[in-house]
């Protein structure tokens, strides 16, 4: 059910961004991220965070459908490692 996003067109969202697209309160977005039905933040600097766009997407399509969102949320994750395996600079660099 993830949505596969080509690489050259990620996009990321800031929370507030976020809350207004998804009706969530922020408290809410932050259980849901703790208990594994809505997709992590991205850390983008010591005090920034942002929300993967196609992530965000996944989510509203999984609540659209009735999907389970603990499932979309780890297929998700796992698409993040294919991410770093899909961009030959980062594994030039050997990133981690």
């Amino acid at each position: 059910m993830a949505l596969i996003h080509p690489i050259n067109q990620l996009k990321i969202e800031k929370k507030a961004d976020v809350l207004k697209r998804v009706g969530l309160s922020q408290a809410t977005l932050h259980r849901r991220i703790n208990d594994g039905t809505f997709p992590p933040a991205v850390q983008l600097g010591p005090k920034a965070v942002g929300f993967m766009s196609h992530e965000v997407d996944a989510f509203l399509i999984a609540c659209a459908i009735g999907e389970d969102k603990k499932r979309v949320v780890a297929e998700l994750l796992a698409q993040r490692q294919t991410l770093k395996q899909a961009n030959p600079l980062l594994q030039y660099m050997n990133f981690q």
